[in-house]
């Protein structure tokens, strides 16, 4: 069969490509097309503008809020104005996000335990009621005073270790105990607003991948791209209102004007209302009969067993598990040697999310064909060489400045979120009727639960070379040589993660023709769901470990005492 076309685009070449495979014997691979024949599921794209639209925006910009604002308030509200002690601080930063490794059990929820009929729109209602009764108990509570009287706010004055040394009369002069006393019914509400959000996350992420699924080839994943740009800009406007309003000198900042903690609570209760309202009345979704437990697990394990699924899924867990070797050195790195401050930090974080944003955008305008290896291995290798640039004259004090050393983190949280966008593009395209949501949290959550492992190996790593706290002070050759070991050691791991792209299929015709002709197998399905359990065991103990304050100090729990 000759092929009567001229490629001029990428698009063109991909049409004459299908065309050539159809008019192959055998086989033919008739379920590729180009044109809008080629959406995964009928109905039409969503334009944006619409009811369905709107409403699946709503659940985003309130997601992006909350995820801008919520984890961003451990240090200067729970560490700084509260008083609570390092584990505490850290216990709040763990649980808040354990909501993320549940999220998979919330996706399961919203895809076979439909209410009433419905089984996206009843689980965000529930979750946004969490959030929305959770917010409105803070934004009522008594904060009290901060917990260190003086201003401004010094380290050397508001020192806590020292609260055992002082008299009666000392302490209540400086600190005022009251407000570290009911800190932890303030942990306990963010941490129901954690569980709120990510069970909201897990129905909308389930909602996004149907309406991909409805668009044509060339253009599935605009929507998806679309909401986590939206997503990620309004995070930026939820960082901005921390850079700006927990800087008061009365938390060791700058500024001079002091805002309450419960405005800012107050601030996320609106939106959060206005996504709780906007669900009931704009989540379009269709009655569905609901679905046996046993029918519907053995359709997922059928799914398993395909090669498509535990391929990509391999893949994550093998490529985060090196690409997730961060050395211990960073940190200290950064605050004692860059001399980062909370500030500078808030900044950078601000500006790497409004980056990711508009990267985003451009990938739904123009990069949804663009080969997912390239642009997986293009992100990380300019991260590695970047980092390394910048770490090493930090280290050799050639420049030391907070906004040298700050650029690493800003390298590393834009490939995480490509790999993400990336992941999530795999699971549109995996997907089945009924088990969108639980798809697209295997595939994008399945990095999170080999990143325990990752972090537990980097620190042994850290400990054989001998990097300690007492380093930074010292600040000699012999020291700077460990840390300089430490991270070429990262960065050589990080590259060595590329070596799993080739488990990732390149595009969306490479992963349906997997899909379609890749095969099944019942012992890639059994290891698969094995090493997810365990994966998911160990993250979740290692978590719990850094909870009790004897078991911190493990090196399972990646403890330094």
């Amino acid at each position: 069969m000759r092929v009567a076309m001229r490629p001029s685009s990428l698009y063109d070449i991909m049409q004459t490509a299908t065309a050539v495979m159809e008019a192959k014997e055998p086989p033919a691979i008739e379920y590729i097309h180009m044109d809008d024949s080629s959406a995964l599921i009928p109905g039409g794209a969503v334009a944006l503008q619409s009811r369905e639209g709107r409403g699946l925006i709503l659940q985003y910009v309130a997601l992006g809020l909350l995820y801008g604002i919520i984890p961003s308030l451990v240090y200067p509200l729970f560490n700084l104005y509260l008083g609570l002690t390092g584990y505490e601080v850290l216990a709040y930063s763990i649980l808040i996000s354990f909501g993320w490794l549940l999220k998979i059990f919330f996706s399961v929820l919203s895809d076979c335990v439909p209410i009433r009929g419905y089984r996206r729109k009843p689980w965000m209602l529930l979750g946004w009621m969490t959030t929305c009764i959770s917010l409105a108990f803070l934004t009522l509570a008594n904060f009290h005073d901060p917990f260190c009287r003086i201003r401004p706010r010094t380290e050397a004055a508001c020192n806590y270790t020292r609260l055992d040394s002082l008299s009666a009369a000392e302490r209540d002069a400086t600190y005022n105990m009251e407000t570290q006393a009911h800190g932890h019914q303030f942990v306990i509400a963010s941490v129901l607003i954690g569980l709120g959000y990510a069970m909201v996350s897990a129905a909308a992420d389930a909602v996004t991948v149907h309406y991909a699924q409805r668009e044509p080839l060339p253009r599935r994943g605009y929507v998806a791209a679309v909401m986590y740009a939206i997503r990620t800009l309004a995070a930026v406007v939820g960082h901005v209102y921390v850079c700006i309003f927990t800087n008061s000198r009365g938390l060791g900042g700058s500024f001079d004007f002091d805002v309450a903690p419960n405005v800012g609570y107050g601030l996320l209760l609106v939106p959060s209302c206005i996504a709780l309202v906007g669900t009931a009345r704009d989540v379009v979704e269709p009655r569905m009969e609901a679905v046996r437990l046993s029918s519907w697990l053995h359709q997922l394990y059928q799914l398993m067993q395909s090669r498509v699924l535990w391929q990509v899924v391999a893949f994550r867990v093998l490529h985060n598990l090196f690409a997730s070797f961060h050395s211990n050195a960073l940190l200290p790195l950064a605050e004692q040697w860059g001399n980062v401050t909370a500030l500078d930090a808030s900044i950078m974080d601000t500006l790497s999310l409004l980056v990711i944003a508009l990267g985003f955008f451009a990938i739904a305008r123009a990069g949804l064909l663009w080969n997912w290896r390239y642009l997986v291995a293009g992100s990380s290798i300019l991260a590695v060489v970047v980092d390394m640039a910048l770490v090493l004259l930090t280290i050799w004090d050639v420049r030391r400045g907070p906004y040298i050393v700050l650029w690493v983190p800003f390298a590393d949280s834009l490939c995480i979120a490509i790999r993400f966008l990336v992941a999530f593009f795999c699971a549109i395209e995996i997907a089945e009727r009924g088990n969108e949501g639980t798809v697209a949290s295997l595939v994008t959550n399945a990095h999170n639960w080999s990143t325990p492992l990752g972090t537990l190996l980097y620190s042994t790593v850290d400990k054989t070379l001998g990097v300690s706290d007492s380093m930074w002070l010292d600040d000699s050759d012999a020291d700077r040589w460990h840390v300089t070991t430490s991270m070429l050691i990262s960065f050589a791991a990080q590259l060595l993660a590329l070596l799993w792209l080739v488990l990732l299929p390149p595009q969306k015709i490479e992963l349906q023709y997997l899909k379609n002709e890749g095969g099944r197998s019942l012992c890639a399905a059994r290891a698969l769901v094995g090493t997810l359990l365990l994966g998911l065991t160990f993250a979740i103990v290692v978590t719990t470990l850094t909870l009790t304050p004897d078991a911190a100090c493990f090196r399972l729990a990646n403890g330094h005492c």
